[in-house]
């Protein structure tokens, strides 16, 4: 069923029409959020094929320190952002920086996702990295995803990690 969903969610992104506007009307709602404007630090994925442009976001937020994964012996870590970069297996942008975050406090996470639910569950891209790297960390957790690839409810397991919020270019947070 999961790997259903991911492809419907695939085909939805890839059919996108205006992405670029939806992509400003993501990070025009990322703008106006209290926790972003007050955080320090933001762990963030490097946006590659049709993902929400996160790259906007970097270069909006000068005054952010900014960190992306890195997967090293199949564990990721988060790394800081400083202009260099390589590819990975999954022909990835990863950061080459040695500086790695271990301290969370004053920092959020914007994490990926194919779909999200009412319930601000998630559904990846089936490897297990966020839901592995964030089970014992306590971070501020927000999602993107276009409303095309929002639904009323996703088949869970118990490693799931749930967001704290979830944003589309509609909202900034579709939980009621």
């Amino acid at each position: 069923m999961k790997d259903k969903l991911r492809k419907i969610a695939l085909t939805n992104r890839k059919n996108i029409k205006n992405k670029k506007e939806l992509d400003q009307n993501i990070l025009l709602n990322l703008q106006e959020l209290k926790i972003i404007k007050q955080t320090k630090n933001i762990l963030i994925y490097l946006s590659f094929g049709t993902e929400i442009d996160t790259y906007s976001i970097i270069n909006y937020f000068q005054d952010k320190n900014f960190y992306a994964p890195r997967i090293e012996n199949n564990e990721m870590n988060f790394y800081k952002i400083d202009g260099f970069y390589k590819l990975n297996k999954y022909n990835i942008k990863e950061p080459t920086s040695k500086l790695k975050i271990n301290d969370f406090e004053n920092s959020v996470i914007i994490v990926p996702g194919l779909m999200f639910d009412k319930e601000l569950n998630r559904l990846g891209y089936g490897k297990g990295y966020y839901d592995k790297y964030l089970k014992d960390k306590n971070i501020y957790k927000i999602g993107l995803c276009y409303s095309c690839n929002l639904v009323d409810n996703l088949e869970i397991e118990e490693h799931d990690i749930k967001m704290d919020l979830v944003i589309t270019e509609e909202r900034w947070s579709f939980q009621d």
